[in-house]
């Protein structure tokens, strides 16, 4: 299916040309469907997030994926500059949904 993951993908490298990018469907964390694609977690290395704040970070990505978000009900997002990532490039696992059956 990843339709809507391809579309993420394809957005995010034309407007961060990310050095690293990871986005991970985690709807099957979640009581969807089966195949669905609803949570995401995305991870974004770009040197366009030097000297800005996590809120602004995260508002100029929602901004590059606007049309997708329409579509999708959560987005978990990772952002770094170059320099941040280097010195911790450990990601978090996600915690399974409470409501998950």
């Amino acid at each position: 299916m990843r339709n809507i993951q391809d579309t993420i993908k394809k957005t995010l490298i034309k407007d961060f040309n990310p050095s690293v990018l990871k986005i991970v469907n985690e709807s099957y964390m979640h009581s969807v469907p089966r195949n669905a694609e609803t949570h995401f977690k995305l991870v974004i290395v770009s040197d366009f997030f030097i000297n800005l704040s996590q809120v602004k970070r995260h508002k100029i990505v929602y901004k590059s994926l606007e049309d997708v978000m329409k579509q999708i009900h959560a987005l978990s997002i990772h952002s770094f500059d170059e320099k941040e990532y280097s010195k911790n490039p450990i990601i978090l696992d996600s915690p399974n949904c409470v409501n998950k059956r």
